[in-house]
């Protein structure tokens, strides 16, 4: 691990879980949804990989454009909802995450299908869906268990749904890691 790494506000057990992902699956692309928390999209795109930060808050869009421009790291970055996430970004990718609870903050389980949805249709065959999954999402989008974001998952397509203990920002929680080998040719 680059000490440098470090100014990113990204500890050394998740760097290294990122960096084992990234070399395991050979990812060359990624897409950020975890708003308002763009140092886990900086630390990888300083590690080589192109990446695109989705950001709903204008003014934290700015400040991400701003620090990329202050720490020459290249980083393409869309300002929207991500419930929106088809209509604003045409690209797929090898890896999309979404940490921070940012997917558990929609306001219903339907704006959390519809965007798990989108994702799917955004990744690449073989591609991966990293999410932050922790028991106190309820109180954020409502009433669904951990059961029914597999069942759902599972439904939309996904395979594979790995758990990945780990401590975030001081909290036990699981990374969720799920692949995605083949998907219909139907988009949104």
């Amino acid at each position: 691990m680059d000490k440098d790494d470090n100014v990113f506000n990204v500890d050394k057990q998740q760097q290294d879980f990122f960096k084992s992902l990234l070399n395991k699956y050979n990812i060359q692309t990624v897409l950020d949804i975890s708003q308002g928390y763009e140092n886990l999209a900086f630390l990888m795109a300083k590690w080589g990989k192109d990446v695109t930060f989705l950001e709903d808050n204008v003014l934290f869009a700015q400040k991400a454009h701003l620090k990329s421009i202050q720490s020459g790291i290249k980083l393409r970055i869309l300002s929207a909802d991500m419930r929106d996430l088809s209509s604003v970004c045409q690209t797929k990718f090898d890896l999309i995450t979404c940490i921070n609870n940012t997917l558990f903050s929609l306001p219903n389980e339907e704006d959390v299908w519809g965007t798990l949805a989108q994702m799917y249709l955004k990744l690449h065959p073989g591609g991966l869906l990293v999410i932050y999954d922790v028991e106190e999402r309820k109180e954020v989008a409502g009433s669904f268990s951990s059961k029914d974001l597999h069942i759902w998952l599972a439904e939309l397509g996904f395979e594979k749904i790995e758990n990945f203990n780990s401590v975030w920002k001081e909290k036990e929680s699981n990374f969720l890691v799920i692949s995605v080998t083949a998907r219909p040719q139907t988009s949104f």
